[in-house]
This record gives C-alpha cells, sequence and structure tokens, in this order.
C-alpha cells in the first residue's frame, strides 16, 4: 500500500515538474517576441490624382523609315545661272602623268553599238527611211554612219491637168573617227542622189497637159570625201585642218537643156594659243570649183582667212575679235565688169556675251563668211531649168546682230536685231531679159543685197511635260542697185511648236506651226505670191525602251504651199512608221 502510493506521489510529481518548465519556457518565449498589433489595412481610399508610369516598360515609335514628303522652300529673287560653263582649272597645262592602258578582257573585245531605224509610209505611197548608227569597234575608233530617205508618188497640184509631182530623195554618210590624247582625226564619205519633175516649167500657166515636155524631170546625184585632223580635247594649243572633194552633175529630160557638172576642192584650216588669260587665233578656208571642161580652177575661186585673239579666262564675260579679209573670183554673164567678177573685202569678226546678273545676258556679234553655193545644194533648192546657171559663192562681208537673253523662272526670251551687206548675194529670179529660160522658170543671179533684221526667241516651260517655243523675224532684203525688194525672199517668217510628253516621256506629241508672208517673184515687183501657213504633227509611242511607233502629218491645213511660182506643194499627208532603237 505504501510501496503504491509512494509510486503514485512520485509520477504526480514528475507531472507538475514537466508542465512547471513548459510555463516557464512559454514566458521566457513572449518575452523575447512581443505581441504587435494588427495593422493590416481593411479598406483603401485613393484620394490624389498621381498616374504611374513605368516609361522603359512602354514600347517606343519607330521613326525615320517612312518621313513625310516635303517641298523645298526656294528664295523669290533665285534665277538660272546663264553664265558659261567653265571647270576651274581648265587653263591648266595637260598633266605630265601618262593614262593607264585599258585592262584586257579575258573574253575578248566587244563592240559597243547603238543606232536607230524608222521607215515609213503614207498617203500618196510615201516612203520614209531614217538610220542612225554608231559602233566602236576599239576604244579609240567610233564608226558612225546615216541615211535619209523620202519619197512619194506626188499628187495632182494642177487644177484640171493630170499633172503630179513626184519626187525621191536620199542622202547619207558614212564615218570612220579616231581619237588619242594627242589627236584626234577622221575620213568621211558621203553622197546624195535626187528625182524631181519640173511640173510647172511652161510658158503659160494654166496651160493643157501638151505644153508641159514629156519626161519633164530632174535627177542629180553627188559624192563627196573629207578628211580633217584635230588637236586632242584637253590640250591647251587647238588646231585643226580639214580637206574636201566633191562632185555632183544634174541631168534635166528636156530637150533644150543639158545636165551641168561640177568638181569641187575645198581646204580649211584653223588654230589658238594660249596667252596668259587669252588666246591668239587664226583661221583659213579657200576653195576652187570648175566643171569636167574646166576644173583647173578657171570657173571659181574664194578665199577667207582672219587673224585675232579671245578672252579665256574673264568670269561672266566671252569675248573675241579679229580681223578678216574676204575675196572671190567667178565667171559671171550678167557682170557689169566684164565676163568674171573680182571681189575683195577687208572686214571685221567680234562676238561678246556679258552676264550682267545670272538673268540677264547682253550679246553683241559679228561675223563676215563665205557661202560657196556649190551646185548640189543650189539645184536642191531651187527648180530653176537654165541650161547655164549662174554661180558663185556669196561674201557676207557684214553680219551683225545684238539681242539681249532673259531667263524669268520658266521663261526665257531674247529680242535681237541685226544687218547684213553682201557686195555679190545668190538670189533667184523669174526669167527676163538675158536669160535663156521661159519667163517662168526661176534663174540665179548675184547682186549687192542689205537686209535688216528684228526678231525674237521665246521659250517657256508651262508643266514638267509641256513646253512651247516661239521665234519670228521680220526680213528687209533690198537690192541696193536697183532699189527693190529680193524676189523670193519672204519678209516677215513665224514659228511656233507646242510639245507634250506624258505616259512617263513614252508618248510624245509635237504641233509645228510656221508663216511666211507673200514674195515677190522678180525685181519689178510686179507679181507676188500667197503667204504659206502650214500646220505639221509628229506624234510617238515607245511600247518598249527599243520599239516604237510615230505618225507624222504634213500640211494639216492643206495650203497650196507655193513657195516657187507654179511649184505647188503637196496638199494633206500622212505617213506612219516604226522606229527601232538599241
Amino acid at each position: 500500500m505504501t510501496m503504491r502510493t509512494t509510486t503514485f506521489a512520485s509520477l504526480l510529481v514528475l507531472l507538475i515538474s514537466g508542465l512547471t518548465s513548459v510555463a516557464t519556457a512559454n514566458g521566457q518565449d513572449n518575452e523575447q517576441q512581443p505581441l504587435l498589433p494588427d495593422l493590416a489595412p481593411r479598406e483603401v481610399e485613393i484620394r490624389g490624382e498621381l498616374e504611374v508610369r513605368f516609361p522603359l516598360l512602354e514600347r517606343q515609335p519607330l521613326v525615320g523609315f517612312n518621313p513625310p514628303p516635303q517641298i523645298p522652300v526656294l528664295p523669290t529673287g533665285r534665277r538660272p545661272v546663264v553664265e558659261d560653263y567653265k571647270q576651274d582649272r581648265a587653263d591648266l597645262p595637260q598633266s605630265a602623268i601618262d593614262r593607264p592602258d585599258a585592262p584586257v578582257s579575258l573574253a575578248g573585245a566587244e563592240t559597243a553599238m547603238n543606232g536607230e531605224i524608222e521607215a515609213g509610209a503614207g498617203s500618196f505611197f510615201d516612203r520614209l527611211v531614217r538610220a542612225r548608227i554608231s559602233a566602236s569597234p576599239a576604244d579609240n575608233l567610233t564608226l558612225r554612219t546615216h541615211v535619209d530617205y523620202f519619197g512619194s508618188d506626188g499628187t495632182t497640184v494642177i487644177p484640171g491637168a493630170d499633172v503630179k509631182n513626184p519626187f525621191d530623195s536620199i542622202e547619207g554618210d558614212i564615218a570612220l573617227d579616231y581619237e588619242t590624247e594627242r589627236v584626234r582625226t577622221g575620213v568621211e564619205v558621203g553622197g546624195f542622189a535626187d528625182y524631181y519633175s519640173l511640173y510647172g516649167d511652161a510658158s503659160t500657166f494654166p496651160a493643157p497637159v501638151a505644153d508641159f515636155p514629156d519626161g519633164a524631170d530632174r535627177m542629180g546625184r553627188g559624192i563627196g570625201a573629207k578628211l580633217w585632223l584635230k588637236s586632242a580635247r584637253a590640250q591647251a594649243t587647238e588646231y585643226s585642218v580639214e580637206t574636201m572633194w566633191s562632185a555632183s552633175e544634174f541631168e534635166t529630160e528636156l530637150t533644150d537643156i543639158e545636165g551641168p557638172s561640177e568638181r569641187r576642192v575645198e581646204v580649211a584650216a584653223s588654230v589658238a594659243v594660249p596667252v596668259g588669260a587669252a588666246a591668239l587665233t587664226a583661221d583659213v578656208r579657200g576653195g576652187t570649183a570648175g566643171d569636167d571642161a574646166s576644173f583647173a580652177g578657171t570657173a571659181e575661186q574664194f578665199v577667207s582667212g582672219a587673224i585675232g585673239g579671245k578672252l579665256t579666262n574673264l568670269p561672266g564675260v566671252s569675248a573675241s575679235a579679229a580681223i578678216r579679209v574676204l575675196g572671190t573670183r567667178y565667171d559671171s554673164r550678167f557682170s557689169t565688169d566684164g565676163s568674171q567678177r573680182k571681189l575683195l573685202y577687208l572686214s571685221g569678226d567680234v562676238d561678246i556675251a556679258w552676264s550682267v546678273v545670272p538673268s540677264v545676258q547682253v550679246f553683241a556679234a559679228n561675223k563676215a563668211w563665205v557661202d560657196e553655193n556649190d551646185l548640189g545644194n543650189v539645184f536642191r533648192l531651187s527648180p530653176f531649168a537654165e541650161s547655164e546657171p549662174q554661180l558663185g559663192p556669196t561674201l557676207n562681208v557684214i553680219d551683225a546682230t545684238a539681242g539681249v537673253r532673259f531667263a524669268l523662272g520658266s521663261v526665257s526670251i531674247a529680242p535681237f536685231g541685226g544687218y547684213r551687206w553682201s557686195p555679190n548675194q545668190l538670189y533667184f529670179s523669174a526669167g527676163a531679159a538675158g536669160s535663156t529660160t521661159p519667163a517662168t522658170r526661176p534663174i540665179a543671179r548675184h547682186d549687192r543685197v542689205a537686209t535688216l533684221r528684228a526678231g525674237a526667241t521665246v521659250g517657256v516651260g508651262i508643266t514638267g511635260s509641256l513646253t512651247a517655243a516661239l521665234s519670228g523675224e521680220y526680213r528687209d532684203a533690198q537690192l541696193t542697185e536697183l532699189d527693190t525688194a529680193v524676189p523670193y525672199f519672204p519678209t516677215l517668217l513665224t514659228e511656233g511648236t507646242l510639245t507634250y510628253r506624258f505616259l512617263s516621256d513614252r508618248a510624245l506629241v509635237r504641233l509645228r506651226a510656221r508663216y511666211e508672208d507673200g514674195r515677190t517673184i522678180d525685181e519689178s515687183g510686179t507679181t507676188d505670191l500667197d503667204p504659206i501657213t502650214a500646220l505639221d504633227v509628229l506624234a510617238s509611242y515607245d511600247v518598249t525602251p527599243n520599239i516604237g511607233f510615230t505618225l507624222r502629218g504634213l500640211n494639216l491645213t492643206d495650203s497650196a504651199l507655193e513657195h516657187w511660182n507654179l511649184y505647188r506643194r503637196t496638199g494633206r499627208q500622212f505617213v506612219g512608221g516604226i522606229r527601232i532603237r538599241w
């Protein structure tokens, strides 16, 4: 009993002791970690307007890939520069450093070639062929050629008579140019062939068809060659030498007319030697011509030579001056001082251009020159039918012009005035005393002619694709010995063009209008020809960069176009064709 009581007492003491230890431990912990108040909010009220942003987390905009278009603002007083173009240091001597040789291609040299060919047909079986071809078989070698052909079966030009005006005309040349660092040279060979009807060649007009000679046709042909030598483009001293030979003949199918022929030789040379800011210049040109029987030079000779100088490095100013000698000797059955006419004159060449401001340029010039009036050009110009035409050089002793050029934005205006005097100008007149031809046939003569000139040219850029140009000139040409107007020489000439490009410059339309006032046909001035008014149009469209189509409308106003008495031109006609470029 005692033992059980002792055991129970011992267990009770141990249990009390454990509880006491636990309580003591909890008390110590409560002293080390004090109890904190509960501060967790139950409601939130925002009273401010602050916007919380995080810029680094926002997507930045992409800029600079497609900026908006901007229109440049130009100053009001801006004008295009019209001063003479000249590179800096252009007058310095050529560098002694030689140009390196071109690399040799492993595939072999290829010939660079480009050109344009156009062929067409029209209303009265018109035929048209144009060709321009250029090739470079080597670096310093260029081969080029051109051919122009235009022909037609013609149309009825005399009312009430079955008389037409057929014609065929072809001309062309082929040239070979060679260029090195020190010299340029070349050779050129060309020729022409013409056929046209003398449908106006009759003693009376209008006339029955029987009065027109059978086979009243004219055929001409010619050939020529030229050899030239020039200084290289970069050389300080400039020089050139060229010689030319030509031969031409014409046949007229009339019983009383024999075809004339001509052989001609010409030589020309020029040099310009720099001296400081200037250059000394000299040039000479001369020739001789005659028919097959007298080609020794007895039929015609002429010469023109000058010595002077020019300024080469004066800002805004270009100026040159020279003393020139002109002379000629030729056969003249109309001469008042014998069967041969001899002329020798001293004149001066002047050419001055001054850019007052970038938009205004003042110019003045006088150029004395010789027009050789070779047989081929004269017969192709006028249908006169005399057997021994009066041919000789024209000496233009004075040919002065002065004016002002204005550039006002997209508008350019250039009024001018001038005076020309020739002691033996070539002109055409109806047959008269001393002529072997009927009165209806024009003949060629020479006489003293003084001409006053005044006019202007205007160019306007209406839009980027539409441009216009207009020119007009008044000419008062008088035969000073007879005090009368020069026959076949219109007093007023005007011409205007309007060009429109569209469809990204693949299409073009160009209108051309011209007017010539009435002309007298002889020195008496009793017969006047009607004024000439003509309107032409050219349209083209490029299907590809290499292939295109063209359409020409000629004389759309269907005017008579009687430039020479009794020789009315073809009326309205259309010519369409195809054009190939490469």
